[in-house]
């Protein structure tokens, strides 16, 4: 399930690079995504810190990038 997971923001990533919202440069290979299980279930039942890790290269607030990644999938 992780690994299915971490192809589905591999995709989600590779739609923001065709809509110009990312540069492909700047985007992890999908060995580099990390998928983990969440610790609480409240929010669901993995994990994935990426737009945390894209802050910094995108310049962009983590949140903003995160609600692409979800609108993406």
């Amino acid at each position: 399930m992780k690994l299915l997971v971490q192809q589905l923001v591999a995709e989600a990533l590779a739609t923001m690079v065709a809509a110009g919202e990312a540069d492909a440069q700047s985007l992890p290979a999908l060995a580099d995504i990390a998928v983990e299980r969440s610790s609480g279930g409240e929010h669901g039942d993995f994990a994935c810190p990426l737009a945390m890790s894209l802050a910094r290269v995108l310049k962009r607030n983590p949140r903003l990038i995160a609600q692409q990644i979800a609108g993406h999938l």
